[in-house]
């Protein structure tokens, strides 16, 4: 249940980047998130630092974990490590890496626009979402933008994404899914380096780095 949990999350991790449009034309939060995008829509390849936090629906318990994303853009490409597991895609195939289980699981890359995955990132908020800005708030000295992110589609697993952006920089501080169970997921960006270095090899999955893992093709 919790691997579940946690593939789900790390889906909507790089939610929190992109190339953002909104159908509010003309409205205060769509010309921010557009200056948003503007930051981030030129890089082609880019690591992240991250951390999350999950508290459960009752809010009585939360865990922490840390991770680092690699990205190449421009041919969807991607993975996630994470303490417990590992996710590669090659732009086509997907490979999730269960640690503990000592298993992989092999399954296609969905590429329904209505699907959340680091390989639409930057076109995700294209169409199906209303935008709205809420208060301001501050992280010390620093000014938070708050931008809520409502699907039109209601059968969509979550209520709402909240993205909180630091207003001098124009960079996502955070993002946070509300869960339609009453959980919530932070994803905080803790450091963004672009990184034209990185290799196919990043990308490309090598059974010999996971000896005795039982592959399940899912496909």
């Amino acid at each position: 249940m919790m691997y579940m949990m946690k593939k789900w999350m790390l889906a909507v991790l790089l939610l929190v980047l992109g190339n953002l449009a909104f159908s509010q034309t003309g409205s205060v939060a769509q010309k921010l998130m557009q200056e948003v995008g503007q930051k981030y829509n030129g890089y082609s390849k880019l690591k992240l630092d991250f951390s999350l936090k999950v508290t459960d629906k009752k809010q009585q318990n939360t865990f922490g974990d840390d991770g680092v994303a690699f990205l190449d853009l421009k041919a969807d490409k991607y993975k996630v490590d994470m303490a417990d597991q590992t996710i590669i895609s090659d732009g086509k195939s997907q490979w999730s890496i269960l640690k503990e289980e000592r298993e992989v699981q092999l399954t296609e890359v969905d590429h329904n626009d209505q699907s959340i995955s680091p390989a639409n990132l930057f076109t995700f908020y294209d169409k199906g979402f209303k935008s709205t800005l809420a208060k301001d708030e501050k992280l010390g000295a620093t000014v938070l933008k708050v931008v809520d992110l409502s699907p039109m589609d209601t059968k969509r697993q979550y209520s709402k994404i909240r993205l909180r952006i630091n207003n001098a920089t124009k960079e996502i501080y955070d993002a946070t899914v509300f869960d339609k169970s009453g959980s919530m997921y932070t994803y905080t960006i803790k450091k963004l380096q672009t990184a034209a270095n990185i290799g196919n090899e990043v990308f490309t999955y090598d059974k010999s780095k996971y000896p005795q893992y039982e592959l399940v093709d899912l496909r």
